[in-house]
């Protein structure tokens, strides 16, 4: 049935029993008793045959579309099934969101390569946009990112933490006795952003519209660099609150952050494709959310 379930959805997709023939390599005979053996051991009319035309019925699109959920998730099970037997050839791209710096993802690096010492794991990192791009032209195989557009059917969305944002800002910068801070009381401070240039417009869109951020930009190269500026009272960062031990306690401090009266807060998800679901994909997230 597996295979007829193949030859089915070759004459859904190409609308044409000649086209599903030659992209099946059988004859258009025998492809069209394939589907009447199909439907006879269903008991259902798949196909509704109208001279050298047809239209799918209700039951043959409810068989289709979960025809191909299930040639996905076989197809799936070949892949990690191969991985597990030949993990000397196995290559595992993950990247992580370069602004986070929590230790979970360090610690799930570290008992992974411990594990699986023979996979080939590369790390990358970026900002939310440009993992988002790595994730959906297949450059990387799974994201630790954050969220900030709607969760899509096309990815596993495997959420971590969610976490409150902060205010890293330098030791003097705002009175003493002040520990939470609303974001449009720092208006007059730059936000610091660690990034690349090229993608100051895509965050700096972000950082207005859903954090509230109302102060002018600085872009800097990285993290020391941003200490410089938080050091010398001239700006802030907005990060997670598990970031708290990237900073310098000695030249910065954290503030509770609220927008509106209310505390920014972030979700973080370990992101990857449901047709590229392999077993090491799938064991790195498991690792990942162990340790948050």
């Amino acid at each position: 049935m597996f295979q007829q379930l193949q030859y089915f959805i070759a004459v859904v997709e190409t609308g044409n029993f000649t086209l599903a023939a030659e992209q099946s390599n059988i004859s258009q005979s025998a492809i069209s008793q394939q589907l009447k053996r199909l439907e006879e051991q269903l008991g259902v009319e798949l196909i509704k045959r109208e001279g050298r035309s047809f239209t799918v019925t209700p039951a043959g699109q409810y068989f289709y579309t979960h025809g191909k959920d299930l040639i996905r998730e076989v197809d799936a099970l070949v892949t990690r099934t191969q991985q597990v037997a030949k993990p000397n050839e196995a290559v595992l791209r993950v990247g992580y969101l370069q602004n986070f710096g929590s230790s979970a993802f360090l610690r799930a690096v570290s008992q992974f390569v411990k594990e699986y010492p023979q996979v080939d794991l590369k790390i990358y990192h970026g900002t939310h946009e440009h993992l988002y791009e790595l994730l959906r032209d297949d450059k990387i195989d799974l994201a630790f990112n954050d969220q900030r557009r709607a969760l899509s059917d096309d990815f596993i969305n495997e959420k971590l933490v969610t976490t409150e944002m902060v205010v890293a800002i330098g030791l003097t910068a705002l009175p003493q006795n002040i520990n939470q801070v609303e974001i449009s009381d720092l208006k007059d401070l730059k936000n610091v952003l660690v990034i690349d240039e090229s993608q100051r417009d895509t965050e700096e869109v972000y950082y207005r519209e859903i954090l509230g951020v109302q102060s002018p930009f600085e872009v800097v190269g990285s993290h020391d660099e941003a200490e410089m500026v938080l050091a010398s009272n001239r700006g802030y960062m907005l990060v997670s609150a598990k970031n708290q031990q990237a900073f310098n306690s000695d030249v910065t401090r954290l503030l509770k952050v609220t927008l509106n009266g209310r505390p920014i807060m972030q979700n973080y998800f370990a992101f990857w494709k449901n047709d590229n679901s392999g077993y090491f994909v799938e064991t790195f997230a498991g690792l990942l959310k162990g340790h948050f």
